[in-house]
């Protein structure tokens, strides 16, 4: 898993090439940052990422980056099939929407 993991990883790497990356294969949890090399090229390295990860069962969230990076993604990538129970949820507790309005996956 850790190499299938890697493997998923290497587009990243490629565009982060000032970048640091940390990885816990433990919890198969990694955080990787650094300034990316365009937003277009990092856009599409994100999308083969979230692709090749979802494949493995995982996920790859954008928690910071630059406003023309996130004007080409979404930070959280595709919504879970769980999204129209979140948003029930999130109707309940926040019937006027006040609280971090669009700030979480699938724009809750």
């Amino acid at each position: 898993a850790v190499e299938a993991a890697a493997a998923a990883l290497a587009g990243l790497r490629e565009v982060l090439p000032n970048g640091a990356a940390v990885w816990y294969p433990t919890l198969g949890l990694g955080f990787a940052g650094g300034p990316p090399a365009g937003a277009e090229r990092t856009a599409a390295a994100v999308e083969a990422a979230r692709a090749a990860l979802g494949a493995l069962g995982g996920s790859l969230t954008v928690n910071d980056a630059p406003a023309d990076l996130r004007a080409r993604l979404d930070a959280w990538g595709p919504a879970p099939a769980s999204l129209p129970v979140m948003r029930r949820l999130k109707e309940q507790l926040d019937p006027d929407g006040r609280l971090a309005p669009g700030r979480f996956v699938g724009g809750i």
